[in-house]
């Protein structure tokens, strides 16, 4: 049996979407990442991704929350 996420949620794009839908596949074999990390690393919804500055740990955070101290 295969999972399949078949309407998107609101802001999901198609590609976040087949992205999930490889996760979430029952039979391994099957599944993202089957043949290792590179297959999720080089997956469409990922491509703007710059994998060598994680793993220097010098990408910025897509995402800085505003913090108020009162």
């Amino acid at each position: 049996m295969e999972i399949k996420i078949d309407e998107l949620p609101f802001k999901w794009s198609p590609k976040a979407a087949d992205f999930i839908n490889q996760l979430l596949q029952r039979s391994p074999e099957k599944r993202l990442g089957h043949n290792g990390i590179e297959d999720i690393k080089n997956h469409p919804w990922l491509a703007d991704i710059d994998w060598k500055n994680i793993e220097n740990k010098t990408a910025r955070s897509p995402y800085i929350p505003l913090v108020n101290y009162v």
